[in-house]
């Protein structure tokens, strides 16, 4: 069966609601203003947050302490400072465990878990182009 056949129409119409979708993200992505700061950007501009993230990822849940220990340099007012604005933020949430002894965790939340692609792709593009840092 030809082009004009069955499976022909079924792929002209596939294409054309494609080529609509295309032309829908397009015009949604033009409407953003370029000219503010992104969100993501406001959050990794931090000299701590993305490490902080990036060690909730690479073991979750984590203490405070696993947190200080695993993040040099930090101070214990300013990780406390940076888990509370990831919290304020969505993308990080904080557990009282009440089993002797008390502690509390921090996980990621379902925003904070959809930043790991984000972190995988900045990875891929650091060792990529500056492969020296991964020495």
């Amino acid at each position: 069966m030809g082009q004009d056949g069955l499976w022909g129409d079924n792929i002209n119409m596939k294409q054309e609601q494609m080529l609509r979708d295309i032309r829908k993200q397009t015009e949604k992505a033009q409407s953003v203003d370029i000219s503010r700061e992104f969100e993501i950007v406001k959050l990794m501009k931090n000299k701590w947050r993305g490490r902080v993230i990036f060690e909730i990822i690479e073991k979750s849940p984590r203490t405070f302490g696993e947190l200080k220990k695993e993040v040099p340099g930090i101070s214990s007012t300013v990780l406390t400072t940076v888990l509370k604005s990831l919290m304020d933020r969505g993308i990080v949430i904080r557990t009282q465990i009440d089993e002797a002894p008390i502690h509390v965790e921090y996980t990621l939340t379902e925003k904070g878990e959809a930043m790991i692609p984000l972190f995988y792709e900045m990875l891929m593009w650091e060792a990529a182009y500056y492969p020296e840092s991964f020495r």
